[in-house]
C-alpha cells in the first residue's frame, strides 16, 4: 500500500513537472530576446486580423532557404491571420528586384514569377542587375515583353516600391528574413537558432496579438 501511495505520488510530481515545464517553453520568448517591441507606427492601419509580414530579398540565400518552410507555415495560418510579402532594399540591385516583384503583383503572374526569380539568383547565380535580366525571367514564365515592360516601369509599381521602402525604415528593418507581427514586433533571424524556432516566436506573437484583439 505504501508502495502504490508513493508511486502515485511520485507520478503526480512528475505530471506536475511536465507542465511546468511545458508552460515555460511557452513563455520563454522574452523581449529583447527572441523579438523586438517596435515604436508605434503612424502608417499601420489595424484591423480585426493580425497582420504578418515577411521582409525578404531575392538574392537573400537565408530567404532562399527560409522560403519553403515559410510556404508551408501559411497553409497553417488561422483566417484570422494575414501574411505578406514585403522586399527589402538597401540598394540599387535590391530596389531592382522589388520592382520586379511588384511588377509580377501587378500583372497577376506573382505566384509563377516569385520563386523563379529566387532560383535564378541562388542556384543559376545571375545577379540580375538589369531590367533586361529580370526580363527573360518573366519572359519564360509566359509573360511578353510588352507586358513586362508596362508593369516595371508603371507609376503603381514605383510608388509600391517607394512605400515598401517606407514601410522597413519605420520598422527599422536591419536584416533579412524578418517577420514583423502586427506592426508591433519584429523577428529577426539573427535572434533565433534555426527558422523553426522563427516560426515558434512568431506563433507567441500571433497568439499574443489575438488575446489583444478579442478583449
Amino acid at each position: 500500500m505504501r508502495i502504490l501511495i508513493q508511486n502515485g505520488f511520485l507520478g503526480l510530481i512528475a505530471g506536475l513537472v511536465l507542465s511546468m515545464a511545458s508552460s515555460l517553453s511557452a513563455d520563454t520568448y522574452e523581449a529583447g530576446v527572441h523579438y523586438v517591441e517596435l515604436p508605434k507606427q503612424k502608417t499601420f492601419i489595424p484591423s480585426d486580423k493580425v497582420q504578418v509580414t515577411e521582409f525578404f530579398w531575392y538574392g537573400c540565400n537565408h530567404c532562399f532557404k527560409f522560403e519553403p518552410m515559410l510556404n508551408a507555415w501559411q497553409k497553417t495560418l488561422a483566417d484570422d491571420v494575414v501574411f505578406s510579402h514585403t522586399p527589402a532594399m538597401w540598394n540599387k540591385p535590391m530596389k531592382l528586384h522589388a520592382r520586379a516583384y511588384y511588377s509580377a503583383a501587378a500583372l497577376g503572374v506573382l505566384d509563377k514569377v516569385h520563386q523563379p526569380l529566387f532560383d535564378a539568383i541562388n542556384i543559376n547565380r545571375q545577379h540580375l542587375k538589369s531590367k533586361a535580366e529580370i526580363a527573360e525571367i518573366f519572359e519564360q514564365q509566359g509573360v511578353s515583353a510588352e507586358d513586362f515592360d508596362q508593369a516595371f516601369d508603371a507609376f503603381g509599381t514605383i510608388s509600391r516600391v517607394t512605400q515598401a521602402d517606407q514601410l522597413a525604415r519605420g520598422y527599422r528593418i536591419s536584416g533579412v528574413p524578418t517577420l514583423v507581427i502586427n506592426g508591433r514586433y519584429q523577428v529577426r533571424a539573427g535572434m533565433v537558432k534555426t527558422f523553426g524556432e522563427m516560426i515558434k516566436v512568431a506563433d507567441y506573437l500571433i497568439e499574443k496579438e489575438r488575446e489583444q484583439l478579442n478583449k
